[in-house]
């Protein structure tokens, strides 16, 4: 029979930690401090009380590479970094044996809130310093982010009415079961109506908040800024995180999170900061160059390129994003009807169940669907429009989609579409129209091409490879300090070429 070592798994052991011998030379650690000795903390040493008396602090220098360092190798929970200080080499060895607790990382974001924020700038400083960046492409997106918060909380003024009348009934009716019920104690009962009068309060707070700010169609009951932020499987309740890349070095130049979910507005915005990013850093002696800003379909708009038309700018509009991508602009309007119909009408053949479009397209059955109240509707959806002139009041898509309700689906049954206007004209749309004739051309075509590999990637790295498509916090303070540190984060990694090990 064979005999092996017998080991006692419950016996204590020492072990020395040599880090040299440990991270050896190829590790990306040694990269990662000195660009952090490199960042000036001294802002962060004004908040402290130079006296004798106390237990002297740990330096912040130590708890903010912890903190960068945690967030880089995937992990964002602070609770999460309390617990690998204990463990983990890296951060052992960059807090210097110091252990962190949660109660004191808190405290310190909440006190040096604005010295954490400045430290993207720092980041800024150091790339532009150093060569990485050159501010000659910037590549501008917004990414969805989820918020900490319950999806089933968010609502408009009907719902949250609706729901206070409910709570209200509901409420009295279990105060008087739990008072007249046996089996539950006293302190149960009280814990159960705080929870209720608490839900309650939220409501009324809710529709107070509505009714005295009409510019906000929803809210959520616990998570006052965050909104419906749509994505491509649906929606999310979350924030809508802007970054402005630059393409050379992949760094962030500028950054914040705000909460409409449209890019449109906040175009001028993100440029204006990267104008101003860019002022403060170059030289007197340096010629001030223009930059040349990609954006995609979504910050499209006539008034952002009649206000942005001194930028160097090259953004699509939505009408053209999917012919852009496969090389084919239309230079001019494609040929179709000067006047626009009173309606398009489609009719029903009973038989094949399907429509039939004014020029003679078919619209096949797809599926039924139950969208509003009891009536069930049938969407029927054509193969292809591609080519039709009536395309531009008919569908800005590659196919013509319509709901009926199914009762009404007769025989020789008419449903009459509303004409609409896809196609932006030379007159009402004039600078759209000079966008793309502006994209048209081949250089224009090699500097968007910039684009997808450098905000994407960014994006990629940051809410897939470290696992940041969540926020953490609640607030949007506390939001905007957690996007700049994951911002600082990712600059602090091209600084230094990190690589997770």
């Amino acid at each position: 029979m064979a005999k092996f070592k017998n080991t006692d798994p419950n016996q204590l052991r020492m072990h020395v930690l040599d880090f040299q011998e440990l991270f050896g030379e190829g590790h990306p650690i040694h990269g990662f401090k000195k660009v952090i000795d490199r960042i000036d903390f001294e802002a962060f040493e004004r908040n402290y009380q130079n006296d004798e008396t106390g237990r002297p602090a740990i330096s912040p220098k130590k708890v903010v590479s912890a903190l960068f360092y945690s967030i880089l190798i995937g992990n964002l929970s602070m609770r999460e970094l309390c617990r690998l200080s204990k463990l983990r080499a890296e951060l052992i060895y960059l807090l210097d044996g110091e252990e962190l607790d949660h109660t004191f990382i808190s405290k310190f974001r909440k006190i040096h809130k604005k010295e954490m924020q400045n430290l993207f700038s720092q980041t800024v400083f150091l790339g532009y310093e150093s060569g990485f960046i050159n501010f000659e492409t910037i590549s501008i997106d917004g990414t969805k982010i989820k918020a900490n918060a319950n999806p089933g909380d968010i609502g408009d003024l009907e719902k949250f009415e609706t729901r206070l009348k409910q709570i209200e009934k509901v409420s009295k009716k279990k105060f008087k079961e739990w008072e007249q019920s046996a089996d539950l104690e006293y302190s149960k009962i009280q814990k159960k109506r705080k929870e209720l009068e608490r839900k309650t309060d939220k409501l009324k707070e809710a529709v107070d908040f509505l009714k005295r700010h009409e510019d906000r169609r929803r809210i959520h009951l616990y998570e006052r800024n965050c909104d419906l932020q749509k994505r491509r499987k649906g929606f999310i309740v979350g924030y809508n995180a802007q970054a402005a890349v630059d393409c050379k070095s992949k760094m962030i130049i500028s950054q914040c999170v705000e909460t409409g979910q449209s890019d449109t507005q906040f175009a001028e915005k993100m440029i204006q900061k990267v104008e101003s990013c860019y002022s403060s850093l170059k030289s007197k002696d340096d010629d001030f160059k223009k930059i040349q800003y990609v954006l995609d379909a979504g910050y499209s708009s006539e008034a952002n390129f009649r206000n942005l038309k001194e930028f160097d700018l090259y953004c699509p509009d939505r009408n053209i994003t999917r012919l852009f991508q496969a090389g084919k602009i239309p230079k001019s309007p494609q040929k179709s009807p000067k006047r626009k119909p009173k309606s398009i009408r489609f009719t029903y053949e009973k038989k094949s169940n399907q429509f039939i479009c004014p020029t003679g397209r078919i619209l096949k059955f797809r599926t039924e669907k139950f969208l509003h109240g009891k009536d069930s509707y049938s969407n029927f959806r054509s193969i292809s429009c591609s080519g039709c002139h009536l395309k531009r009041f008919c569908s800005k898509g590659r196919s013509k989609s319509i709901f009926v309700i199914s009762r009404n689906l007769k025989k020789n049954y008419i449903h009459s579409s509303p004409p609409k206007s896809y196609q932006p004209d030379e007159v009402d749309n004039f600078y759209t129209m000079e966008m793309r004739k502006k994209l048209s051309e081949p250089r224009s075509r090699i500097i968007y091409s910039k684009r997808f590999s450098s905000i994407e990637g960014v994006f990629g790295a940051i809410k897939g490879s470290r696992g940041g498509d969540l926020f953490l916090t609640k607030g949007i303070e506390k939001v905007s300090l957690e996007w700049s540190e994951r911002c600082s984060a990712h600059n602090i990694a091209k600084l230094c070429g990190f690589r997770y090990v």
